[in-house]
């Protein structure tokens, strides 16, 4: 109800807006001194109750979308849309928070939820060194994939994961391990089985995920004069 009051008041506003009609205002009784009020503080709230009518009318966010903002560190899904704001539950500390419809609008905002039938891919990046072939790191992949997905349900286990070379380092080869979610809301828990697997896999095959060291330090003991 209140948001259907505050709707018609933005509507109004926006028409004497458009049309000039500030003066009209200040001839009328007391519905005309609320209205004087509103459109005099129209800077304050009018820019959330317009994109908040936007997000509505599109649709794009809506109850249960899993929403990704960078400027904000925000992954979350989406648990209410309103005229001021828009609630979210962050997906990794479970909290409530809430963002004004105008910064939402304003800023890159990603709709994880809508993605192809495979499933949302996520990636997880790991340092190897040049010594280990990339034939080995195929197998490292793939041994990878398998039991993560035995330890997670969340990742798609109809959908092979793949490792890419993604940066041929100054010390290491940066490869890329990309795999496929059939249920997004477990996409920490599916990151935290595929490091988990990762760590126990690279022990077995003897591969060292951390940045390989190549150069040597040698600290020179000072002589004393005299």
């Amino acid at each position: 109800m209140i948001a259907a009051v505050l709707a018609i008041f933005t509507a109004i506003l926006i028409f004497i807006n458009i049309w000039g009609l500030t003066s009209w205002l200040e001839a009328t009784s007391v519905i005309g001194a609320l209205l004087i009020i509103l459109f005099s503080t129209k800077d304050v709230w009018a820019p959330d109750n317009i994109n908040g009518l936007i997000l509505l009318y599109n649709g794009d966010i809506e109850t249960g979308s899993i929403v990704r903002v960078e400027e904000y560190n925000l992954l979350a899904y989406a648990i209410q849309t309103t005229l001021t704001q828009t609630v979210f539950r962050d997906l990794k500390s479970k909290h409530y928070i809430t963002l004004p419809n105008a910064k939402l609008r304003n800023t890159k905002v990603e709709i994880l939820s809508k993605c192809p039938s495979s499933g949302l891919m996520e990636q997880v990046d790991f340092n190897i060194g040049y010594d280990i072939e990339p034939e080995k790191v195929d197998a490292f992949a793939a041994e990878v994939w398998e039991r993560a997905c035995e330890m997670e349900s969340a990742i798609n286990s109809e959908k092979q994961g793949v490792a890419r070379l993604l940066e041929n380092g100054d010390h290491a080869v940066k490869w890329r391990f990309c795999y496929w979610l059939k249920n997004i809301y477990g996409l920490y828990d599916a990151r935290f089985a595929v490091n988990r697997a990762a760590n126990e896999v690279a022990r077995e095959q003897g591969i060292t995920l951390a940045t390989p060291t190549t150069h040597e330090v040698v600290l020179k003991k000072e002589q004393k004069v005299g």
